[in-house]
């Protein structure tokens, strides 16, 4: 399987690449259950209007083109003379934030992080909200309405997981042939133990 990097902008470490006929943006955490299938259109409009850079470089596998964005990013910023922590904590993010900066925060949350299934970082940057604003109701309102969407969007992507892997195990009889490979595995171990 070969991985396509069609464009890429290091300052974000995000790219979009085409994997299996499909676009995808990527970005941290790095994770494909979380990077949104995108249009043509969307990355026309991310090289042209957004700032990334066409690139057309073909890789073996994600963990490859991970490597390569990352690498990328880490010249940026040396490139800049800057630092950027590894981590930074939600609370960190949103510590001296204004109630405008916080609307924006939410505004993000709701229009990128959780169409993205990001439900992790959007949960703990809610948390982080209604904790530093316990005064403010619309903040308040809209974080508690986005935690809901949060929840939902993990239970839904659970309830999903559960039943794929419960497709996984179903046969199309009674049953009846996996009760003879369970008796004819345990037969064979029976007999092994045995030493036949």
């Amino acid at each position: 399987m070969s991985i396509i990097l069609r464009a890429l902008s290091a300052p974000d470490a995000s790219g979009f690449v085409e994997l299996e006929g499909k676009l995808r943006l990527i970005r941290p955490p790095f994770k494909l259950s979380f990077s949104p299938e995108v249009s043509r259109d969307d990355l026309a409009d991310a090289i042209n209007r957004i700032g990334y850079q066409p690139c057309e470089q073909t890789f073996k596998n994600l963990g490859a083109v991970i490597d390569f964005i990352r690498a990328e990013h880490r010249a940026w910023v040396e490139k800049r003379g800057l630092s950027v922590p590894e981590e930074t904590s939600a609370e960190d993010l949103v510590s001296d934030a204004s109630g405008e900066t916080a609307r924006r925060i939410l505004g993000l949350i709701e229009s990128r992080i959780l169409p993205s299934r990001d439900t992790n970082a959007a949960a703990n940057l809610l948390a982080a909200l209604i904790k530093e604003f316990p005064n403010d109701r619309e903040i308040q309102a809209w974080s508690a309405r986005l935690l809901a969407q949060a929840t939902n969007i993990t239970r839904h992507l659970s309830e999903k997981t559960d039943r794929q892997r419960d497709l996984r195990f179903r046969t199309p009889d009674d049953g009846s042939e996996i009760l003879k490979i369970s008796h004819a595995v345990r037969d064979r171990h029976s007999l092994l133990a045995l030493g036949c």
